[in-house]
């Protein structure tokens, strides 16, 4: 009985480490940073929001925090061309009064409808900065 229960192990053993190795390998999500400035001064408490440009109904929104540098960093669901837009921060967004009101951006860059900023983004590693102007 020995001898049949150590090719069974082994090959359980083989079978486990094959599976193993094909979690997490290749699916990662790609990773965004960068930074938002308005008039050369960083725009600090406030949400990058990224909309996928999929086809119609097939769509996502990934919303990333900015820092109080203007600085940014998260994932996206998946490679592509988004729509970028700066909203209120996360905090606002669910009810919360503002900390600090800080400078005002024009409001083309609060809607998808209206911003003009867009990013393709690759696999791996992406750094972007936005410079909104008036």
């Amino acid at each position: 009985m020995t001898s049949l229960s150590r090719p069974r192990c082994a090959a359980g053993l083989l079978l486990l480490l094959l599976v193993c190795a094909g979690c997490g390998g290749g699916d990662s999500r790609p990773r965004v940073r960068g930074k938002v400035t308005f008039g050369g001064e960083p725009v600090a408490n406030q949400t990058l929001t990224l909309y996928s440009e999929g086809a119609p109904g097939e769509f996502s929104a990934q919303k990333i925090p900015l820092q109080s540098d203007g600085t940014f960093s998260g994932e996206v669901p998946a490679r592509g061309t988004y729509k970028v837009t700066i909203e209120e921060s996360l905090a606002v967004q669910e009810g919360q009064k503002p900390a600090d009101k800080g400078r005002s951006i024009p409001a083309k860059y609060r809607s998808p409808a209206t911003s003009e900023l867009s990013w393709t983004i690759g696999d791996g590693d992406n750094y972007k900065e936005f410079p909104l102007k008036e």
